[in-house]
């Protein structure tokens, strides 16, 4: 009896949720994060710290890479993964 019940929930069960692991998505965070330094040779040789976390590249000249989520529009009740990284905007210290 209880399978049949399992079985009638599983059937007629008309919402599905998908989200990708923390683990997952942390991967693919790194990933778009290391691209935009292969992409952006003039990086190379500069980057003083890269704070995978905070989605933060710290460069030697004191500016900063900071990175945010692709904004995404979705229907309610949708789950799915996070928006993509990009380079949101470059911040640097300014001189005294």
């Amino acid at each position: 009896m209880k399978s049949i019940i399992f079985l009638g929930l599983l059937v007629f069960n008309t919402e599905a949720f998908s989200v990708l692991s923390p683990s997952i998505q942390a991967d693919k965070d790194r990933h778009a994060m290391d691209e935009y330094i292969r992409d952006h040779r003039a990086l190379h040789g500069h980057i003083e710290h890269i704070d995978y976390e905070n989605f933060v590249i710290y460069l030697d000249s004191g500016c900063r890479l900071v990175f945010e989520r692709e904004e995404q529009v979705h229907p309610s009740n949708w789950v799915g993964p996070a928006g993509i990284l990009i380079m949101n905007r470059k911040e640097c210290e300014e001189l005294k």
